[in-house]
C-alpha cells in the first residue's frame, strides 16, 4: 500500500466534546503530529502521580484533522496507522467509530474504508485519554508517535505485511527469506505475479526473484519467496548496513501494489559456551536501560530525536539498549538499526498484578497475546532487535500463575518469531512474593504493611539494603526455588539488581544464560569483571543509560538540611540517574563504564562541590557521586573532594605545577583515586602511573566569567521537512574557551527563518521552569540546550543565543 505520512494539519483541545454538549465547539490549537501535550502542563505538586509523572498531570485530549480524498475508485482501501497513542485511544471517522486501543505503547490499524468519502472533505477524530496513577513514570500523552495513511487497491499487501528472516550467512552469500501477506477483497479469485528485490545501501550484492500466487476471493495468502543475496554486507553493530526489500504485486503488467522495508542481513546465535555470536562473532552487551521520552521535548518520537540519543549512548560506549519497560517506537528502532545499537524490547511492566491503580494490568490477561503479536510485527525486520523481554520485575512471578504467564507470552513470542531470544528482568525482592517482609526482618529491616504493588517500600529496601541484598538474595533457597522453572523457560534469564546471581545461576545449571537486565551504576566494574570471566553471561543494562523524566528524584542527592529525604520530593522532575543528561552530557559514571568496558584509556577527573563537603545526602546505589568536571568555585581555602578516573596503580594531583597529594588506584573504588585539598583556583593536574610509568593526565581549570558559547548542532544541513529537527548543546565559556559550570546566566533563543522552537531547557533535575517554548532559560552546569523543528519551507534558519555580559552567536543551519 502507499504510504503517506499523516501528520499534519491536525488541531487540539483538552477534554472531549460529549452528546449533551448541544453544539458548544471547544477551543482548537493548530499542532503538527508528532505532539505530546503533558509537556506543556503547568507542573502541580498536588497531582496524584506526584513525582513518579515528574508532577505533571495527566488529562484527556481530542485531535482532530480535516482531509480530503481524491477520486480513486469504490476499490480503494484506506488504513489509517497510529504508532502510538498514549494512553487509551478512540478513533472516528466521519462521526463513525473506526477503532481504537488500550495500550499506549503499542501500534494499532484502523481500516476507515467504509466510513470515508472520496472527492469531500473527511474528519478523523481521535480521542487520547489518559489518567493520573497510569504509570510509574512520565509517559507523556497525546499523538506522541506518528500517523500514516496506507492507501491501495482491492489485492494488496498490508501495512506489517512483509516479514524478512535471514536464515543463513556464509561467506559468500546469504540466504534470505521474504514471508509476505497478500490480502484479495475482490469477489473472484486472483492471481498475481509477488516480485521481490534486495538493494544494499553499501557496496555488497543485491538479487531479485518472483513467484506466481493464487488468492482466493475474499480470503488472505501467505506467500513465501527465498532468494540468495550474493557476497552481503552483513548489519552489526559496527556495520549497520542497511538493505531495502522492494516488494511489488502484479496482475500481468498491470502493478497492483508495492512495499518497501528495510532490513539487515545478520546472524545470531546463543549457546551457554560462546554466549551471544552475531554474524559468528561473540558480542557481549554493553547495554543501557532507557525510558522513551525524549527530555526537553517530552514523549515526542521523532527519527532525529531518536538518532540524537542513540548516537549519543553510542559515543558513550554502549552498544545495546533496553526498552524500560514497554514495546518501543518505530522511530526508535529505525534510528537503532542505523546508528548500531542492539535492542531488548520488552512487553509490559506488569502482567496482572498492579503497580499503580489505573495501569495495564487492568487488562493485560486480556490483551496480552494480542500486544505481543503487535510487538513481535513491529520489531521483525529490525536487525537491531535481538531479544523479547516478557517483563519488568512482575510481582507475580514467582507464583504458579506468574510461572504460567511468562510461558504463555514466551510460547506466544517464539510463535511468532523463532529467530530471537526470550528474557524476563527478575527481581528477587519481587520474586520472593509473600515472603519478602520476612526478607527485611532477615536483613535487619522492616516492611510493615508492604505489598508487591508497594513499589516506593521496595526502592527503599533495595536501597537501604544494596550491598547485602545480592548475596543475600543468590544465596537463599526460597529465591533458587521460585527461579527454578523461570530461568528453565526463559532463552536468556535477566536479573534486576542480583550482581551475585548471575555466577550463582550458573553454578546450579551451566546450560543457562544470563545477563543483567537492571543494575546499579556504579556496580559496571565488578560487573564487567563477571562478564568477561563467563561466556554465558552475555552483558549488562545499567540503570538507566539515558536520563528522563518522571521517577523523579531516584538519582538527585538531597542533603539533609535542604530538603527532605526520599523519592519523588516536589520540585524534582526527573530521575538523574542517567549516564547521560537531558542535553546530551556525559556525566561522571559514564567515564567509569566506558573504563570498565576497557574502551577508555585517558584518566578523567571530577569535583564535589565545596559547599557540599562534610554533609550527608540520602545515598543510595542509584547515585554515583555530586560532582562535576569542574575546578571552577569561589570557596578559595574551603576543602573539596577530587575523583581521579584512571588506569593504573596510583594517582597524582598537581595544583598551580605543586604537588597536592597521591593516592592509590582503585583501593576504595575500583578505576578510582579519592584525594581531598583545599580549593585555589588555577589549574588542578591529576597524572596516572602504573609501575611507575605515566598512563596518562588530565587538566581541569579555573573559568573566568562566561564571555561566549560553545555550540554542537548535531546537524548543519536538514531536509525542508516537518519531521526534521536540529539539536544545538551549548556551553558556556570564558574569554579563554574554558567552560564555565558555575555561573547560572539567562539565556534567551531566537529561531529565524523556516524553522520552530520546539524545546528550550537545561538538565536541571529540579528546575521550576515549566514551558518548553519560553525562549529565556537558566543555565545549569554552564549548558542549555535548544532543538529546533523544520516547517516544511527551504530556507536558511538561524539560531541566535543571547546571555548578558556573552558575545551572542548565531548557527546557521541550511533547510533544503
Amino acid at each position: 500500500m502507499k504510504k503517506t505520512l499523516f501528520n499534519d494539519s491536525w488541531r487540539y483541545f483538552t477534554g472531549i466534546t460529549g452528546p449533551f454538549d448541544l453544539g458548544a465547539k471547544p477551543a482548537e490549537k493548530p499542532v503538527t503530529l508528532p505532539f505530546d501535550p503533558m509537556i506543556f502542563e503547568k507542573r502541580d505538586p498536588e497531582e496524584k502521580s506526584g513525582g513518579a509523572a515528574g508532577f505533571y498531570p495527566a488529562k484527556t485530549y481530542t485531535f482532530v484533522k480535516d482531509f480530503e480524498l481524491p477520486e480513486e475508485g469504490a476499490e480503494t482501501r484506506y488504513i489509517l496507522e497510529f504508532e502510538g497513542v498514549m494512553s487509551e485511544a478512540l478513533v472516528y471517522v466521519n462521526n463513525e467509530y473506526a477503532g481504537g486501543n488500550h495500550h499506549g505503547y503499542s501500534q494499532f490499524f484502523c481500516d476507515i474504508t467504509s466510513d470515508v468519502k472520496e472527492g469531500k472533505t473527511n474528519t478523523v477524530k481521535v480521542i487520547s485519554q489518559h489518567e493520573s496513577l497510569r504509570s510509574r513514570w512520565y509517559s507523556g500523552a497525546g499523538i506522541y508517535r506518528d500517523v500514516y495513511l496506507h492507501t491501495g487497491g482491492p489485492v494488496y499487501i498490508p501495512p506489517e505485511g512483509v516479514k524478512i528472516t535471514t536464515e543463513a550467512v556464509y561467506d559468500a552469500y546469504a540466504v534470505i527469506r521474504a514471508d509476505v501477506e497478500i490480502r484479495n477483497t475482490r469477489g473472484r479469485d486472483v492471481q498475481v505475479k509477488l516480485a521481490v528485490a534486495a538493494v544494499s545501501e553499501g557496496r555488497g550484492g543485491n538479487a531479485e526473484t518472483s513467484h506466481l500466487v493464487t488468492v482466493e476471493a475474499m480470503k488472505t495468502a501467505s506467500a513465501r519467496v527465498r532468494f540468495a543475496v550474493k557476497d552481503p554486507d552483513l548489519w552489526s553493530p559496527d556495520s549497520p548496513v542497511l538493505y531495502t526489500l522492494k516488494t511489488s504485486l502484479y496482475e500481468g503488467d498491470r502493478l497492483l501494489d508495492e512495499a518497501e522495508d528495510e532490513f539487515g542481513i545478520r546472524s545470531l546465535s546463543l549457546d551457554p559456551v560462546s554466549g551471544l555470536k552475531i554474524n559468528g562473532v561473540e558480542t557481549k552487551l554493553r547495554g543501557g536501560c532507557i525510558h522513551h521520552d525524549n527530555g526537553l521535548i517530552g514523549a515526542v518520537s521523532l527519527y532525529d530525536a531518536e538518532v540524537f540519543r542513540m548516537k549519543n549512548m553510542k559515543a558513550a560506549g554502549f552498544n545495546a539498549i533496553r526498552s524500560a519497560h514497554h514495546p518501543a517506537g518505530k522511530a526508535l528502532l529505525k534510528a537503532c538499526d542505523h546508528v548500531g545499537i542492539l535492542v531488548m524490547d520488552e512487553l509490559s511492566d506488569m502482567w496482572t498484578y498492579q503497580k499503580n491503580e489505573n495501569d495495564f494490568a487492568l487488562l493485560f490477561n486480556d490483551e496480552m497475546e494480542k500486544e505481543a503479536d503487535r510487538m513481535v510485527s513491529k520489531d521483525y525486520n529490525h536487525p537491531s532487535v535481538i531479544l523479547y523481554s516478557t517483563g519488568n520485575e512482575i510481582p507475580e512471578i514467582g507464583r504458579k500463575s506468574g510461572r504460567l504467564m511468562n510461558r504463555r507470552i514466551i510460547t506466544r513470542l517464539h510463535e511468532k518469531d523463532s529467530t530471537r531470544f526470550t528474557t524476563n528482568a527478575v527481581n528477587g525482592l519481587l520474586l520472593a512474593g509473600d515472603e519478602m517482609q520476612d526478607f527485611a526482618k532477615q536483613m535487619g529491616g522492616s516492611m510493615e504493611n508492604a505489598s508487591v504493588a508497594s513499589i516506593d517500600e521496595m526502592n527503599d529496601v533495595m536501597s537501604t539494603f544494596a550491598d547485602r541484598l545480592s548475596a543475600f538474595l543468590s544465596e537463599n533457597k526460597v529465591v533458587e526455588r521460585k527461579l527454578e522453572e523461570i530461568s528453565d523457560e526463559c532463552d536468556v534469564i535477566g536479573f534486576n539488581y542480583m550482581t551475585d546471581q548471575h555466577t550463582e545461576e550458573l553454578l546450579r545449571n551451566p546450560q543457562h544464560v544470563a545477563v543483567g537486565s537492571e543494575t546499579y551504576p556504579e556496580d559496571i566494574p565488578v560487573l564487567w569483571d563477571i562478564v568477561g570471566k563467563h561466556p554465558a553471561v552475555i552483558g549488562d543494562f545499567t540503570w538507566t543509560g539515558y536520563d528522563y523524566l518522571g521517577e523523579a528524584g531516584i538519582g538527585i542527592f538531597h542533603y539533609l538540611d535542604e530538603k527532605p529525604q526520599g523519592f519523588g520530593v516536589w520540585p524534582d522532575r526527573v530521575a538523574y540517574c542517567g549516564d547521560i543528561d537531558l542535553t546530551g552530557y556525559r556525566r561522571p559514571v559514564s567515564f567509569l563504564r566506558e573504563m570498565a568496558y576497557g574502551l577508555r584509556k585517558e584518566p578523567y577527573m571530577f569535583v564535589e562541590r565545596p559547599e557540599i563537603f562534610g554533609k550527608t545526602a540520602d545515598k543510595n546505589k542509584w547515585k554515583y557521586k555530586d560532582a562535576e568536571a569542574s575546578w571552577t568555585y569561589n570557596k578559595t581555602g574551603s576543602p573539596v573532594r577530587v575523583y581521579v578516573l584512571g588506569i593504573g596503580d596510583e594517582a597524582a594531583l598537581f595544583l598551580n605545577g605543586a604537588p597536592a597529594g597521591k593516592a592509590r588506584i582503585g583501593e576504595k573504588e575500583p578505576f578510582t583515586a579519592v584525594f581531598e585539598l583545599p580549593y585555589e583556583p588555577g589549574e588542578l593536574t591529576a597524572v596516572c602511573y602504573k609501575e611507575g610509568r605515566t598512563t596518562g593526565q588530565v587538566t581541569l581549570k579555573t573559568a573566568g566569567f562566561p564571555k561566549q558559547f560553545e555550540i554542537i548542532s548535531s546537524a548543519d544541513k536538514i531536509q525542508a521537512d516537518p519531521q526534521r529537527l536540529v539539536f544545538l548543546q551549548t556551553d558556556l565559556l570564558d574569554v579563554n574557551g574554558v567552560k564555565n559550570m558555575l555561573e547560572r546566566k539567562q539565556v534567551s533563543v531566537q529561531v529565524e527563518g523556516p524553522a520552530v522552537l520546539m524545546g528550550f531547557g537545561n538538565a536541571e533535575p529540579t528546575s521550576l521552569e515549566n514551558d518548553p517554548l519560553e525562549t529565556t532559560k537558566e543555565s545549569f552546569n554552564g549548558r542549555v540546550m535548544a532543538v529546533v523543528r523544520s516547517t516544511g519551507e527551504a530556507g536558511e534558519i538561524r539560531v541566535t543565543f543571547r546571555a548578558e555580559g556573552m558575545e551572542e552567536k548565531t548557527v546557521c543551519i541550511k533547510a533544503e
